[in-house]
């Protein structure tokens, strides 16, 4: 598996870690006022790592795809110059 396939399922799996946890908690009658502001701060901190991660993930993602079109266009230059060579010696 190639860099940028492992980044783009790395992105993917985060992502579907995101859906999975689903909406934010809300009130629950039989819990307190402060058990539940503590169950909704647990889970945007881990809704924050989690973007954060994501956003780390994209970020190598992009690097490796500009990475790679740059040598591609590398590839393509070299070998606009040897077909210019062998035009020439025809």
């Amino acid at each position: 598996m190639s860099d940028i396939q492992i980044h783009r399922q790395r992105i993917q799996d985060l992502l579907d870690k995101l859906k999975q946890m689903g909406a934010p908690p809300g009130d629950v009658a039989e819990f307190t006022i402060n058990a539940n502001a503590v169950r909704q701060n647990e889970y945007l901190q881990i809704y924050g790592q989690i973007q954060s991660e994501i956003i780390d993930a994209y970020g190598q993602y992009a690097q490796l795809l500009e990475q790679s079109a740059v040598s591609l266009l590398e590839v393509q230059r070299k070998m606009l110059d040897i077909i210019k060579t062998q035009a020439a010696n025809c």
